[in-house]
């Protein structure tokens, strides 16, 4: 009687092992869920966070201003389907955009005053060079969001294309101070002559002879390596420049201002900690005796691809220490 209980309880001892077993190996058999460990660097917590926004990209429209210029909303939407190197935009929607634009930089309307005060002299103010990639836009705002301290930075966002889309997004801002401010001299606003493309312009790649030939417009004027303009290149460079000079010399909310700038642009991503990373290369810059004119957060990286022989850019600009800061 003793061994037959023995050998019952033995089997069942088995049967429990064996089930035991085989769930184990089916567990271990599944895919797991964990994601791989990374390196802790600024590329990768980029890659995150862009894969996390696009997932939940939409900004908040609870508090979307419905006051959208409709003047911009009706032009814009006009000018949208024109091919501006091919056909003659409507004048009179490219006239009431270049009264838009012209009225707005005089304005200079700083947006959410009410909420965080003037410009005071001391505050850092970051400058985003902006064209028309609204995503890429609205992730580096989305990024810049979350830096510490963010209230106290006035964010002037310069741009050269007008759109509803763009507008809508910009004035709904509310982390901080927010200046647009338009660059005037845009193919936007003038589609079928300079500063945009004009019909009798030479072809980029054209050769002199041949441009003397057909007797186009700049026909004399080729650049250092013998090329012609192309708009898209020189706008963003024109603009640039339009761009500081107008934030050093005609904002009225920075005549006496005495902190940092930040240039910047849309495809540019700033980490969490770039307002005390400013801060410490401030405080770096004091203990030496040496006169410094601008401060550099990151590079425009680039990688050599051995095959090709070509060098692929990779825009991104990241906080670091001061291992990334070089002198000279």
């Amino acid at each position: 009687m003793v061994c037959r209980t023995r050998k019952k309880i033995f089997g069942k001892f088995v049967v429990f092992v064996f089930i035991f077993y085989m769930t184990c190996m089916l567990l271990l058999s599944l895919p797991s869920s964990s994601p791989k460990p990374t390196a802790h660097t600024w590329e990768n917590i980029q890659q995150e966070h862009v894969v996390h926004h696009l997932k939940d990209r939409q900004l908040s429209t609870a508090a979307k201003n419905p006051v959208t210029s409709a003047v911009i909303k009706d032009a814009a939407n006009k000018l949208k389907t024109v091919d501006h190197t091919k056909a003659v935009a409507p004048e009179a929607n490219v006239t009431s955009l270049r009264h838009f634009v012209s009225t707005s930089n005089a304005k200079l309307r700083i947006l959410n005053l009410d909420r965080f005060g003037p410009v005071a002299p001391n505050d850092v103010v970051v400058v985003v060079q902006v064209h028309k990639r609204l995503r890429e836009l609205e992730i580096f705002l989305s990024g810049i969001s979350k830096a510490r301290n963010i209230s106290s930075v006035l964010l002037v966002i310069s741009m050269d294309y007008i759109t509803p889309a763009l507008e809508d997004m910009v004035s709904n801002i509310s982390f901080c101070k927010v200046l647009p401010i338009y660059f005037p001299h845009t193919s936007q606003l003038y589609p079928n002559t300079f500063p945009g493309s004009d019909p009798r312009d030479c072809s980029a790649r054209m050769s002199r002879a041949k441009a003397k030939a057909a007797g186009c417009l700049n026909a004399d004027h080729p650049d250092t390596y013998g090329n012609y303009r192309e708009v898209a290149i020189t706008a963003t460079k024109h603009h640039w420049w339009w761009k500081c000079s107008f934030v050093f010399d005609r904002i009225p909310a920075l005549v006496n201002h005495t902190g940092l700038k930040l240039f910047v642009g849309e495809d540019h991503y700033l980490a969490p900690d770039f307002l005390h990373v400013l801060a410490l290369m401030q405080s770096h810059i004091k203990q030496i005796n040496e006169p410094v004119d601008f401060y550099v957060l990151g590079q425009q990286r680039k990688v050599l691809s051995r095959k090709e022989g070509q060098v692929p850019r990779f825009a991104g600009i990241f906080a670091g220490g001061f291992d990334q800061f070089e002198k000279g």
